[in-house]
């Protein structure tokens, strides 16, 4: 028998941080560091390929090391009040939500049905 020093909500939350953090991070370097100028002047020879390439590969790590301290930050600190689960009746509700997304789902269900 192991015993975790870690709970199982903590890593899940972990994960889901990392995920998320790697996902906004990507969507945000790949909008500004790579466009269509930049690969035109690498094919016709206008731009410099090496620093070019340093600089995708930089764009292109970047978010997962962000990903990986938002995984880390999770751990240390415990988990924070958006990665919660959501309690009803004494069971934890599995949405795939953050808690504040849920209870704005939940909020705006209770007006549509008014």
């Amino acid at each position: 028998m192991t015993i975790k020093l870690i709970p199982a909500d903590a890593q899940i939350a972990a994960k889901r941080g990392f995920i998320r953090t790697t996902a906004q991070a990507y969507g945000t370097a790949l909008a500004s560091g790579i466009s269509a100028t930049v690969i035109l002047g690498v094919v016709t020879g206008e731009v410099q390929l090496i620093p070019t390439l340093i600089a995708a590969g930089v764009t292109l790590v970047s978010p997962v090391i962000a990903g990986g301290a938002s995984y880390f930050s999770i751990l240390s600190r415990g988990i924070p009040a958006d990665y919660e689960p959501e309690i009803q009746g004494g069971e934890a509700v599995v949405t795939g939500l953050t808690r504040r997304e849920f209870r704005e789902s939940q909020d705006d269900r209770d007006d549509a049905a008014q």
